[in-house]
């Protein structure tokens, strides 16, 4: 049986993994005092920033829980059939 690759899931994690880089390319600019900070920043910046940090640490552990639940329905699947088929040779 051909195992269904879900795409969605792929891409969704593509953007989250490019808004964490870009958070961190950003943070300088928002006023947090991060590590590093520039002169001026911007508050618009800082409201999309803090927007974005509500949802995308969570997103992306729901993605990876997803990954791990599909893996392991593949493994106990392949388990189960590699049993079943040693079953049918002993008998």
């Amino acid at each position: 049986m051909k195992e269904r690759r879900y795409s969605e899931l792929d891409w969704l994690r593509v953007f989250l993994i490019l808004a964490v880089f870009l958070h961190h390319v950003f943070m300088p600019f928002n006023g947090d005092g991060w590590h590093v900070m520039n002169e001026k920043s911007s508050k618009l910046l800082d409201d999309i920033m803090v927007y974005f940090e509500q949802i995308r640490l969570h997103t992306l552990f729901f993605i990876a829980g997803v990954g791990s639940l599909l893996l392991l329905k593949r493994l106990i699947r392949e388990h189960l059939s590699s049993i079943s088929s040693i079953g049918s040779l002993s008998h």
